[in-house]
């Protein structure tokens, strides 16, 4: 047949294997991966398969103070070219992380054993690159839940808004830092979309 498309459908189990509703999700531009934003306060990562990164997964419960209620993640955008990613929290924090792709299986054909899945070590040292890093963390600009995060079409801007109607205008440094540079608040409505324009 000339012209057609074969759909194959894979279902995407979370890392620990419970049930949990999905809040948001993001697919990489320049990897087969997809981001998934849940109800059980986690970002999971998710191969073009539907298998999970049991390696790489943000859980916002484990570094949570007890008694309080974790943050939960409201929105999620890769940066256009890059593995990096936008996260907007229930908390109004907005966290950047670089993701790691998942070293290749062996050549040789057989199945990767514990150690062939580590990932491989950092050119020059014994350390080895973990599989999301995060690199950088802002809990100063939005207090309420991240309703919108957008990248402009270069990855050089980030816009973010919050259900109080907060809205701020990040840079992205060539070192994977990121910056406010301007930011906007009492709004008075809540910021809920927006759209991109070349």
């Amino acid at each position: 047949m000339s012209g057609s498309t074969l759909f194959s459908d894979f279902r995407c189990h979370p890392p620990s294997g419970g049930a949990a509703e999905v809040l948001a999700s993001s697919w990489c531009t320049v990897a087969p991966v997809l981001a998934v934003a849940t109800s059980a306060n986690q970002v999971v990562f998710y191969a073009d398969e539907g298998v999970s990164r049991e390696d790489a997964v943000i859980n916002s419960s484990a570094n949570f103070m007890k008694g309080g209620k974790p943050p939960t993640p409201t929105n999620l955008q890769w940066q256009p070219k890059t593995r990096a990613i936008a996260i907007g929290w229930s908390s109004g924090k907005i966290t950047f992380h670089s993701y790691n792709p998942a070293p290749p299986p062996p050549s040789n054909g057989t199945t990767p054993n514990a150690q062939d899945a580590t990932v491989p070590a950092r050119h020059g040292t014994n350390e080895a690159t973990p599989p999301l890093t995060t690199i950088a963390t802002n809990t100063s600009i939005h207090t309420s839940p991240i309703t919108f995060l957008l990248w402009n079409p270069t990855g050089t801007r980030l816009v973010t808004g919050d259900s109080s109607g907060v809205c701020a205008v990040w840079k992205a440094e060539k070192n994977g830092l990121v910056s406010t540079i301007q930011y906007h608040k009492n709004v008075s409505t809540q910021i809920r979309n927006t759209q991109a324009t070349h």
